[in-house]
This record gives structure tokens, C-alpha cells and sequence, in this order.
């Protein structure tokens, strides 16, 4: 039900950054105090999805995520500043060149930039050497 699936991340992408914005008060929104505007720049949330499956994924402190490994997952992204595309290739995992390609998207807000990242790897064992533990769920 690939239609089910858009869907649901849609509605899982709205939520979050629905919760970003109402979370800011007020005045923020409206040009008020700059310092409530680090509210949103230090926000570090992405919704991402494997084939059918979506996960969220929240590297604040306090937040609740559903990603089963949030610690790594999150260390991996900061370490090439939500850059998804940047993630390092791990050159110990070796894949065979079987063709069952595994579609991948990360979508939210990394210290207020717009994220946005699309790929389909060539197997699940591309996408663990090359995702690493962002996609991995």
C-alpha cells in the first residue's frame, strides 16, 4: 500500500513540524523576542522512512523519538550537520551487486534548515554500509 505509506508520512511529517511551531510562543512568530527564534534553529527532528516503514527521529534533549537507535543515529548525523547525502560509506561492510533496491527519505528541520533527502539504494546491504544507523529500523 505504497499510497497508505505517502500518507502516513505526510501526516507524520505535518505533526512534527506542526509541534515545532506551535511549541514557539507567540511572539516569536508575530517578530518579537530574536531569542525565541533559537527555539526553532537548534531544532534537530526528521521523519525518515525505509521502503513502507517510517520512524521518527528527534535529536533534542527531552524529546521522544520512535527511531530504535536515536543515540547513534543522531551522533551520525551530526557529525556531517544533517547532511544526510554526507553520511560516510563503511568500507568493512562488503555487499554482493544483487539488485533489490531499498527507497529511502528523510525529511525535517536540522538547526532551521529544511531537510530533504531521497535515495534508493541498490540492496538492504547498500543501505546499512552507506545509512548506517539513521536508516536502521
Amino acid at each position: 500500500m505504497p499510497g497508505a505509506t505517502a500518507l502516513s508520512v505526510a501526516v507524520l511529517s505535518a505533526a512534527v513540524l506542526g509541534a515545532v511551531v506551535f511549541s514557539i510562543p507567540a511572539p516569536a512568530l508575530a517578530g518579537g523576542d530574536p531569542p525565541y527564534l533559537s527555539e526553532l534553529q537548534s531544532t534537530r527532528t526528521m521523519v525518515l522512512t525505509v521502503d513502507s516503514r517510517a520512524s521518527l527521529l528527534v535529536c533534542s534533549a527531552g524529546m521522544v523519538a520512535t527511531h530504535p537507535r536515536p543515540r547513534e543515529a543522531c551522533k551520525a548525523l551530526v557529525m556531517v550537520d544533517g547532511d544526510v547525502a554526507r553520511l560516510p560509506a563503511r568500507p568493512e561492510i562488503l555487499c554482493t551487486m544483487q539488485y533489490q533496491p531499498v527507497s529511502v527519505t528523510a525529511t525535517g528541520i536540522w538547526d532551521g534548515r529544511l531537510v530533504r533527502f531521497e535515495h534508493t539504494y541498490g540492496n538492504p546491504c547498500t543501505l546499512r554500509a552507506e545509512g548506517g544507523p539513521v536508516f536502521a529500523f
